[in-house]
């Protein structure tokens, strides 16, 4: 039996060569919901020598013409990248890393993503949280983000001053106990 996978792609490859035998590009780009779908019709065509194909695909679906003549190269693995909410992950590590790959920060989110990866090894209610797709690290970083604001602000009232700065804000006493908010996060990763 073929991977759950490998079956969604063979099918919807299946109903390519079908359709684009009949009706050609303009038919697909009905059918075509996702990056990954958008991906297979554009190596369908290149494969079958149809750049013609592939141009109008990468047209209707707003592709810019450099990264589509670098498809058609063969320059480029695929048309378009595949959108972290659109991938499907194993675990929640493998999910994370993506994500922080994506976000480019090693100071904050690779902090944070590395402490949720860690946990979610031993927890599998929380793997299985970190697996939904509306459960995102960008926004658990915006979570943190607003309860270190939240906690550096009150600090500030108690003071006597009416704001602070988002320097002020990482600077906090609040923001060098980062288990304190890493649970905050956790508690909010297992909402809904």
């Amino acid at each position: 039996m073929r991977h759950k996978k490998q079956a969604e792609a063979g099918d919807f490859f299946f109903c390519l060569m079908f359709l684009s035998g009949k009706k050609g590009p303009i038919m697909l780009n009905e059918i075509i919901k996702t990056a990954e779908e958008l991906n297979t019709a554009a190596l369908h065509y290149r494969q079958s020598g149809n750049m013609d194909g592939v141009r109008e695909l990468a047209k209707a679906h707003a592709v810019s013409k450099k990264q589509t003549e670098e498809f058609i190269q063969g320059s480029r693995y695929r048309l378009v990248d595949i959108p972290i909410e659109e991938r499907k992950f194993a675990n929640a590590s493998e999910k994370l890393r993506a994500e922080m790959f994506a976000l480019k920060d090693a100071g904050f989110a690779d902090i944070i993503g590395q402490y949720l990866v860690n946990l979610a090894k031993t927890d599998s209610a929380l793997d299985a949280q970190v697996l939904k797709k509306h459960k995102m690290l960008q926004r658990c970083l915006d979570y943190v983000t607003q309860k270190a604001y939240n906690i550096a602000l009150e600090g500030a009232k108690k003071k006597g001053e009416n704001g602070i700065g988002p320097i002020q804000a990482w600077h906090s006493p609040a923001t060098r106990f980062f288990p304190g908010y890493l649970n905050i996060m956790r508690k909010m990763m297992k909402e809904k």
